[in-house]
């Protein structure tokens, strides 16, 4: 509708196209720190090197140097920025940290266990 949503201050803006909602997240970069936006309102700091969404889980993954984190679409911070390694299994997240243990989270944040599996996939029931 031609209403400006955000200054001209960022290097670039990628909107998340998710069709079940009006507004718009949109994932900004300047000088290679990246944040999160949800219309005008600044929901996630610009402090990280990669931001993805993904839309099975309605999640934002942060990277910062080699740790990735989640947050939720609120902007609240659901798993803090310290894990090597993590793997998205439909509504859980399983998550590897800096010694090699793995631990199993529900989108919301709960721990729903520490794994002593290889990988953890999401099934349809």
């Amino acid at each position: 509708n031609g209403k400006n949503v955000l200054d001209e201050k960022f290097e670039s803006i990628s909107r998340v196209l998710r069709y079940d909602e009006e507004d718009a997240y949109l994932i900004v970069m300047t000088n290679g720190k990246k944040g999160v936006y949800k219309n005008s309102k600044k929901l996630i700091d610009q402090s990280y090197q990669s931001i993805n969404y993904a839309d099975s889980s309605k999640i934002f993954v942060v990277k910062r140097n080699t740790s990735y984190g989640i947050f939720n679409t609120n902007g609240k911070e659901i798993l803090p920025v310290k894990y090597k390694a993590y793997n998205l299994a439909g509504d859980y997240i399983s998550v590897e940290n800096v010694d090699g243990t793995k631990e199993l989270y529900d989108v919301n944040g709960n721990k729903v266990s520490n794994l002593n599996y290889k990988s953890v996939q999401a099934s349809r029931k």
